[in-house]
């Protein structure tokens, strides 16, 4: 955050400021008195966080079936020091068993205590390098990182970073956006000509310009929703803000084509 600040014009920083604060404030009066924090680690074991679930229904008076979101930052903290490898593709079969583990007792719990379960991982550079190769990303690629990613429900994937892609020829690096744009052109590249396709994501691209200090183009993919849709938003991430703001792209010339994000 201080360094998205530090990247804006001196007469913008001060009005940014008195904004985020303002925010913050407002979000303090409405959502605090609803939350509750647990500093976890490797110790902190599902029984403790029913045990602060059903504490804080006691507490607020609220039903058993009342529903109760839990956060969990992150998954890795879950794991044993020597476990926490389990987030490259180099496991040993321990760290498989013991990451497969976690996401099974974590669904249970949230069908058991009715609970929503938002459970954030985050995948190593090198990681997520080797998944990304072929510009594409689904839910076997990540599978090959999150073992026991069967057990879950839904997968979004944010990715904001630029990512290096090799093809036979050459290694190249690209943001999110044009990333995008390479999924899509190879996806209708046999329905389509090139030119209708890259007409679309350039006026986008006019259409949603970067201040490259403190945004960056960002997709969140939702790569796993059980008995739902699949889908591969593109949009502006504003650092100083943490907001995504999406990027409509204009694909009703490729209309009756299916959703190339499944």
């Amino acid at each position: 955050m201080k360094h998205a600040l530090d990247a804006v014009d001196g007469g913008e920083r001060g009005t940014l400021q008195e904004q985020l604060l303002e925010t913050a404030e407002r979000l303090g009066r409405r959502i605090a008195p609803y939350l509750t924090e647990l500093e976890g680690d490797a110790e902190t074991t599902i029984a403790a966080i029913r045990d602060l679930v059903n504490t804080i229904r006691h507490r607020t008076g609220r039903d058993v079936n009342d529903p109760v979101l839990v956060v969990i930052d992150s998954l890795q903290m879950m794991l044993a020091e020597g476990e926490q490898r389990c987030c490259t593709r180099f496991c040993t079969s321990n760290e498989i068993v013991g990451m497969r583990r976690i996401l099974t007792l974590l669904k249970q719990f949230a069908r058991e205590d009715k609970v929503a379960i938002l459970a954030l991982f985050v995948l190593t550079e090198s990681s997520y390098e080797e998944v990304i190769q072929t510009n594409t990303v689904t839910v076997r690629e990540i599978s090959s990182s999150l073992e026991g990613a069967h057990a879950v429900d839904s997968i979004l994937l944010l990715q904001v970073e630029e990512v290096k892609v090799k093809d036979s020829q050459s290694e190249e690096t690209i943001d999110q956006f044009h990333c995008a744009w390479d999924h899509y052109k190879r996806w209708f590249s046999q329905r389509h000509d090139h030119a209708v396709i890259d007409k679309c994501f350039s006026d986008a691209l006019t259409a949603y310009p970067l201040d490259r200090y403190t945004s960056s183009y960002a997709r969140i993919s939702l790569l796993k929703n059980r008995d739902g849709i699949l889908a591969d938003p593109v949009g502006v991430y504003e650092r100083p803000y943490h907001r995504f703001i999406p990027i409509d792209i204009d694909l009703t010339t490729l209309e009756g084509d299916d959703d190339p994000s499944r």
